[in-house]
């Protein structure tokens, strides 16, 4: 009876400091998301061409914001989308792509000279592929490449003028 108690005892003083522990867990840490937003027109006219752009903030982001060559890390940001009547609901419709275009910095991919040829609800639909080559390389001689896919669509009614 007295090692039951003794047992029973220290088990509670282990689950209080490992309760007291677990308090000290540092919340400040927060989990980065990619974030993209369109500037691009809701409503534009048929066959009028328009310029926009994507707003972007990615889990890369965390590694390197500068594009191209960076001291430890070269970076590539690629959206790949095509105008259509249905948005993209997977990152494999990729192969439905019509146009590429490549970001020049890491916040922002420019759209250009965007116009729609048939009138009603049309959407800018596409993936933004995110690319972090680490200029590190194993023994191999394999340098990691790490990728992130992203859904980015658009929403756009076409009018007549």
């Amino acid at each position: 009876m007295k090692k039951e108690i003794v047992l029973m005892g220290a088990t509670l003083i282990s689950l209080f400091f490992l309760h007291l522990s677990c308090k000290k867990i540092d919340n400040s840490t927060s989990v980065i998301e990619n974030e993209y937003k369109f500037v691009f027109p809701d409503t534009v006219i048929v066959n009028k061409k328009y310029n926009g752009k994507i707003i972007y903030e990615g889990l890369m982001d965390s590694l390197t914001t500068k594009m191209g060559r960076d001291k430890s890390v070269n970076r590539f940001i690629l959206y790949s989308y095509t105008k259509s009547k249905y948005p993209f609901r997977d990152i494999t419709e990729i192969s439905k792509s019509t146009d590429t275009i490549m970001a020049l910095e890491s916040s922002s991919i420019d759209l250009l000279n965007i116009s729609f040829s048939k009138t009603g609800v049309n959407y800018i639909s596409g993936i933004i592929n995110d690319n972090v080559i680490l200029n590190e390389v194993d023994k191999n001689g394999m340098a990691k490449v790490i990728v992130n896919n992203l859904l980015a669509n658009h929403k756009v009614i076409v009018i007549e003028n």
